[in-house]
């Protein structure tokens, strides 16, 4: 079985960047698992009246997905291989600002943090949310897309995990993965600074 990163990126319409990545475990090829996850991704953004794009705005772009092996301790990116995708939000009006994200909580079958891991989906569009809290209708959209592309990488082989990069008492190996049975979309927006800090600052 190999590691893998799998990596789902993007821009806003201000040329910043935005992505996130998850971790699975397959017997499949890197050719084979970049099809699965370029395939799920793009169905849970492009499907009709219920995708991402439905809450992202028109100026927010998919652009593309990677997939990488990891190998030695600690895990580095060996062969690594990408697919380019074009498309764009269809959710009215502007996009929030581009470190506001949508978080998803990924779970395992045991409760407690080293059981779990998030995702940060790019910034909703105005019309997404009411007072920084998605609407029930979005998170629900939100919610149907990405556990559908979980379902689906698990029926083609793949299996969701996260892995400790430390030890401790409950895990006294490093590396050891914990298989993702859920995740949940939380509907209060949340911040992923990370996407800005690196961003050059503009003076006038």
């Amino acid at each position: 079985m190999t590691q893998y990163r799998l990596t789902v990126s993007g821009t806003y319409g201000n040329g910043r960047k935005w992505s996130f990545r998850q971790h699975y475990v397959s017997a499949a090829s890197l050719a084979t698992i970049l099809a699965d996850w370029k395939t799920q991704w793009e169905a849970a953004w492009t499907t009709a009246t219920t995708g991402l794009a439905t809450l992202i705005a028109s100026t927010t772009t998919f652009t593309g997905v990677s997939a990488a092996e990891l190998t030695g301790n600690p895990y580095r990116e060996g062969l690594k291989t990408a697919n380019t995708v074009s498309h764009v939000g269809t959710g009215t009006g502007d996009s929030l600002s581009s470190h506001d994200a949508i978080l998803v909580s990924r779970r395992g079958a045991a409760v407690g943090a080293r059981n779990r891991g998030r995702t940060y989906l790019p910034a909703p569009c105005e019309a997404a949310q009411v007072d920084g809290v998605l609407t029930t209708t979005d998170s629900g959209h939100a919610s149907t897309s990405i556990n559908a592309v979980r379902t689906a990488m698990v029926a083609a082989g793949h299996t969701p995990v996260v892995y400790n990069t430390k030890t401790s008492v409950a895990d006294p190996f490093v590396q050891n993965n914990k298989t993702i049975t859920s995740e949940e979309v939380d509907r209060v927006l949340r911040s992923q600074r990370r996407r800005t800090e690196k961003q050059v600052a503009i003076y006038v």
